[in-house]
């Protein structure tokens, strides 16, 4: 059976949606007939930091200090915080070892691997974001006899620097075929690279929702009616106006507090039940429990639609209280399936007008449907041809 390696954010990513799309890359290609595994390739977290901190302004900077700063704070005066955030990490790895991966590889050490596999992949997940940029993410360590392509891989961003799109045209010439997850994306490829370029879906919805409930863990306990709310940003308002409705409604609001590992003090005081310890499993039976589910996060979104949740969807803010660019993912996935009204800014009537609305599920279905096969047929048609032997 030929092999095939995926590139994508595995190492260490305590991100719920990051590594169930990591999960679910590996089995799409299980399911091309090859023997597929995550390359757990650990990017320098060092250099990382550094070329992330170039890019912020200092208000930036210090507000990121700050909460570090409160998550070790919480920590050190709340045991039980500090338990159930050190028992996630452990459900988290727990999950990770269940997705087949390969030994640990760095910068130096990756190209130990370049003839290990018939073909790489590269993606899902914003692998290709400018601030995670380097040649491994563009699968430059790779044989000359492995195929190459990327898959739904992530941009986050509109706009690129003179100097950016130099290195992107550099980087993408190699690649045998390329696919991203948005069209923002497509269109700085084809645009700045003169290369075509194909907008794919994320490999999480090419899993269907019965599926996922089968990873998922089942709730030990039961929380009865709730609102289900994942929220990464540190919107104030947002959380006051969810609190507000769902008190009026009648909901309890259950969530995961500091969402990512980062300490949101808005987080501490909001939600009438707090699932810190909660791993990937757990957080699919989260949303697929719930009764309605509020959300600034583009999976927390993809696993509303796939478990038919009734859902709003609301913008993400970073720790300065600005929108972010990963707002156009979101956008994006709701305009190309028709669902554009969910998502709205953050006070009681809006909800209301939003729930208010039934959703078409059979129609949204046959739009996942539809752009399932043209995905899964792009990977068909494209990852075949390797030439390295068994």
């Amino acid at each position: 059976m030929e092999k095939c390696g995926v590139i994508t954010l595995y190492h260490k990513n305590y991100n719920y949606g990051g590594i169930l799309q990591a999960y679910a890359m590996v089995k799409v290609m299980e399911r091309q007939g090859y023997d597929a595994e995550v390359i757990d390739y650990c990017q320098n977290y060092k250099n990382l930091v550094i070329h992330k901190m170039k890019k912020l302004q200092m208000s930036e900077i210090i507000s990121i200090l700050k909460r570090k700063a409160g998550l070790k704070m919480v920590h050190f005066t709340t045991p039980r915080i500090k338990a159930g955030m050190r028992n996630r990490v452990v459900n988290f790895e727990k999950f990770m070892e269940k997705i087949p991966h390969s030994a640990s590889y760095d910068e130096s050490s990756i190209k130990d691997c370049k003839d290990k596999y018939n073909i790489i992949v590269a993606g899902s997940d914003q692998i290709w974001n400018p601030g995670l940029w380097n040649d491994i993410y563009f699968l430059k360590f790779a044989g000359e006899k492995t195929k190459k392509i990327s898959y739904a891989a992530s941009m986050g961003v509109e706009l690129l620097t003179d100097r950016e799109s130099e290195y992107l045209r550099y980087a993408v010439e190699d690649l045998d075929a390329v696919s991203v997850r948005e069209y923002e994306a497509k269109k700085i490829i084809e645009q700045k690279c003169g290369r075509r370029c194909e907008v794919s879906l994320d490999p999480t919805l090419l899993l269907s929702g019965d599926e996922w409930r089968t990873v998922g863990s089942g709730l030990h306990e039961t929380y009865g009616r709730y609102a289900f709310v994942y929220l990464v940003g540190v919107d104030k308002r947002q959380r006051k106006a969810i609190r507000e409705y769902c008190d009026k409604e009648g909901i309890k609001i259950l969530s995961i507090p500091h969402a990512q590992g980062h300490y949101k003090k808005e987080d501490e005081d909001f939600a009438h039940i707090k699932i810190y310890e909660a791993g990937p499993q757990e957080w699919l039976s989260l949303i697929d429990n719930a009764h309605i589910v509020f959300t600034d996060s583009f999976h927390g979104l993809c696993f509303s639609l796939l478990f038919h949740k009734r859902f709003v969807v609301l913008d993400r803010t970073d720790t300065s209280g600005k929108k972010t660019v990963n707002n156009n993912r979101q956008k994006g996935l709701l305009k190309k399936i028709g669902l554009s009204e969910r998502k709205t800014d953050a006070n009681v009537e809006n909800f209301r007008q939003v729930f208010r609305r039934e959703i078409d599920w059979r129609y949204i279905d046959e739009q996942l449907k539809v752009q399932r096969e043209h995905s899964l047929q792009y990977l068909s048609e494209n990852s075949k041809g390797s030439t390295i032997e068994d």
